[in-house]
């Protein structure tokens, strides 16, 4: 019987090589609102991704319920 590996080591396999090649194809990288233990490990992968690539992370939420509301948000200076 086959294990299935955590989702931490899961987030290291093949995608993440594809990110490296084609990583000019990204303007920025998300950050997802909904805060989890599981969920923040991505988060901090993703942060750590944009900050070594130059690249400047979005804010995103999966909101269900009006009280979720106003936990995350992007800030773009467009000047």
């Amino acid at each position: 019987m086959r294990q299935s590996r955590p989702p931490t080591q899961r987030a290291e396999r093949p995608g993440r090589r594809l990110l490296e090649r084609h990583r000019d194809l990204f303007d920025a990288v998300e950050v997802n609102g909904f805060f989890t233990s599981t969920l923040d490990h991505f988060n901090n992968l993703a942060r750590a991704w944009a900050a070594r690539h130059g690249k400047p992370t979005v804010g995103n939420d999966d909101i269900h319920r009006l009280r979720q509301l106003d936990k995350t948000f992007s800030l773009i200076d467009a000047a």
